[in-house]
């Protein structure tokens, strides 16, 4: 009796380190997570980028982690984010491909597979405009949405990366291949 009860509990034990328990944590998807900041425009240039980014992730096999809407309330110093959810339903988009709320993703995924201290963000190329500072990174926190939309997440981050002149265009097999390099 003692031999499979030790049997159990190592199951059980490797049951948890693979991720096939049932649990409440999403599985880890090895192919990778697409983020984006919805932070262009009103709410029809933000579902504009939503579903190409949707498209992205689907072309590159990744998940795409669902940001919440950027609203403004001109009577408040900044933007404030809506729960991605509030306006859609989550759950048929998962018939498409594979999706994760913003919420979820960093409550329950950051820490693990995006800790502070190794985020890194993807820029197309250095905003000029910007006034606060010159390191040389992309800035991507500066200004009202950018700052407002990843402060609410607690996201700073700890490098840039450029990725111009490559493109979007995943459905493109070399720009797809491009992407899976970078």
């Amino acid at each position: 009796m003692g031999t499979v009860k030790a049997v159990l509990v190592f199951l059980s034990f490797l049951l948890f380190l693979t991720g096939k328990c049932s649990t409440n944590s999403p599985e880890i998807d090895e192919n990778g997570y697409i983020l984006y900041c919805p932070c262009m425009g009103r709410f029809g240039n933000q579902a504009d980028h939503f579903l190409g980014s949707l498209a992205f992730a689907h072309g590159l096999n990744r998940t795409l982690v669902l940001p919440p809407w950027v609203e403004y309330d001109y009577s408040k110093p900044h933007s404030i984010q809506i729960p991605f959810k509030k306006y859609f339903k989550v759950e048929p988009l998962k018939e498409y491909h594979r999706v994760i709320t913003m919420e979820e993703f960093m409550s329950e995924l950051a820490p693990i597979i995006w800790p502070e201290g190794k985020r890194i963000v993807f820029c197309y190329g250095k905003r000029q405009w910007v006034q606060s500072k010159d390191d040389g990174g992309c800035n991507a926190k500066d200004g009202n949405p950018f700052g407002p939309f990843w402060d609410t997440f607690g996201v700073n981050f700890d490098a840039s990366e450029f990725y111009g002149p490559l493109g979007y265009d995943s459905h493109d097999h070399r720009v797809a291949r491009q992407w899976k390099e970078k």
